[in-house]
């Protein structure tokens, strides 16, 4: 599963909707999600830097993202 692949299940998982972004990289680590090349959990700074990347998926603001409801994958 790609990071991105994982944050969309993860914000699923956890209801749908604007969820923290913090909480997301938690919740991908606590449920081995997306595994590093290095085996280190993943950071709050590569979930931001997926988010910039793929912002025909997911929005942001205020500390907290969501998946498009337009999303192209």
């Amino acid at each position: 599963m790609t990071l991105h692949e994982a944050m969309i299940k993860a914000i699923s998982d956890m209801g749908g909707g604007k969820q923290s972004i913090s909480d997301v990289a938690d919740y991908i680590n606590s449920h081995n999600l997306y595994t590093r090349g290095d085996n280190s959990p993943v950071p709050i700074n590569q979930i931001s830097a997926r988010i910039n990347r793929y912002k025909q998926l997911f929005s942001r603001g205020d500390g907290f993202v969501w998946i498009n409801s337009n999303q192209d994958n």
